[in-house]
């Protein structure tokens, strides 16, 4: 497992992108990292600043894109913490 800051390098490199982030921000981010997804990519949403409509607008045509619903993100907490945990 590889941690990083750049959202760039961590869209480049990642199947499954989760935008995580404060409403504001959403639209940004997803602009940030829109040319730099691979192929196939799975695009996750929490946030509730932007919607999958728009979320379809910014990123190619060979994303998946998914929102995650509020009751979810406890799941997809819990995963993320049992990843690290493995990882270290």
């Amino acid at each position: 497992m590889h941690g990083t800051t750049d959202n760039v390098e961590a869209a480049s490199k990642a199947r499954i992108v989760v935008i995580a982030v404060p409403p504001g921000q959403a639209s940004e981010l997803v602009g940030e990292i829109a040319g730099h997804l691979i192929d196939g990519a799975v695009v996750a949403s929490l946030a509730d600043g932007i919607t999958l409509a728009d979320l379809g607008r910014y990123l190619p045509g060979g994303a998946a894109i998914k929102r995650i619903a509020e009751l979810d993100q406890r799941a997809v907490r819990a995963a993320f913490v049992a990843a690290l945990t493995r990882a270290l």
